[in-house]
């Protein structure tokens, strides 16, 4: 049995604030295999996409991860000093964010940008970086790339914007793509459109995806593997085929639910009760007892311990406990 690409264990990352601190992930553990696709998914305020800085070790101040390992194969990229982990990210490790307007310079040309990325990580000159550039906008397929490569972000549309934070990722063929919400901004055409472009990279680059999402149909259609998360924790964790088949946890149940479908007669949309818990004061126990319907008195005093329930299936939840 292969190892995995990248192992968490037991990872912390808090907010140190003026109000409290903030435990946007809190002992937290999952991998992800060679050449697959792993969705972590959940509400807003999850700490999904925390989780993905801290993979990066670009948690912003006043965050720091507290304690746990980040194994990228058997290196633990937390013992890195910033200059080893410079050499990490982008040629081995490499993040998608999903604002482009954000993250794209507005006053640099899209092919200068993309680039930049690829001096950092190979030893080029300026001509053959612009090449490789070019290379990685074709690759996202922008048609039409040498002539792109010269837009600002400004002249693009928003999903071929996003085609080129997913260009400047992938311009050094790293390992592992952290893919932020990369449909977020786009229309459902342009969604489909990315989708098709991710999945016919990993097949044919063997890439690894982390895929941050809160849309279980975007999982459902491309992921191999679930990753529930909720307050910091995560929820339950199982392949995409058990996870839609039967799910355990009542939040995933709950979650699904809250999923429009076609072949309800009932026109009232489920939702779940409540909103998700303050980071700073988060309930004694399992975090999610405040909403759930099934919980009882262990809930609310001691936190669920993951156990699995099938092979390859672990569920956070007193209920299989």
């Amino acid at each position: 049995m292969t190892s995995p690409l990248l192992s968490i264990l037991n990872l912390s990352t808090y907010f140190y604030t003026t109000k409290g601190i903030v435990k946007a992930v809190d002992g937290i553990s999952f991998e992800i295999d060679r050449g697959s696709c792993v969705g972590l998914v959940g509400e807003s305020g999850s700490g999904k996409s925390v989780t993905g800085l801290s993979i990066m070790r670009l948690v912003p101040p006043p965050g720091r991860i507290v304690s746990g390992k980040i194994l990228l194969g058997k290196q633990d990229l937390t013992e890195l000093s910033a200059s080893q982990m410079q050499k990490v990210r982008g040629k081995k490790i490499a993040i998608s964010f999903q604002d482009p307007m954000t993250y794209l310079n507005p006053v640099h040309r899209v092919g200068d940008q993309i680039a930049e990325a690829v001096v950092l990580h190979a030893d080029v000159g300026k001509s053959e970086a612009t090449e490789k550039a070019i290379r990685a906008m074709e690759k996202v397929r922008i048609s039409d790339a040498a002539a792109r490569a010269k837009d600002y972000p400004h002249q693009m549309s928003g999903g071929m914007r996003q085609r080129c934070l997913l260009a400047i990722a992938l311009s050094c063929n790293p390992d592992l793509l952290i893919a932020d919400e990369p449909t977020t901004s786009v229309d459902v055409v342009t969604q489909a459109a990315i989708l098709r472009l991710l999945r016919d990279v990993k097949n044919e680059t063997g890439l690894s995806v982390m895929l941050i999402t809160h849309n279980l149909g975007i999982v459902a259609e491309f992921a191999q593997k679930i990753v529930i998360m909720y307050a910091g924790n995560i929820m339950e964790i199982g392949d995409v085929r058990s996870f839609f088949h039967r799910p355990y946890h009542p939040y995933t149940r709950a979650l699904l639910e809250s999923v429009p479908r076609l072949d309800r007669n009932s026109h009232t949309l489920t939702t779940i009760r409540g909103v998700i818990c303050d980071p700073i004061n988060k309930p004694h126990g399992c975090t999610f007892h405040p909403r759930c319907d099934f919980s009882e008195e262990i809930c609310r005093r001691e936190k669920p311990h993951m156990i699995e329930v099938t092979q390859g299936h672990l569920v956070a939840c007193h209920q299989y406990g």
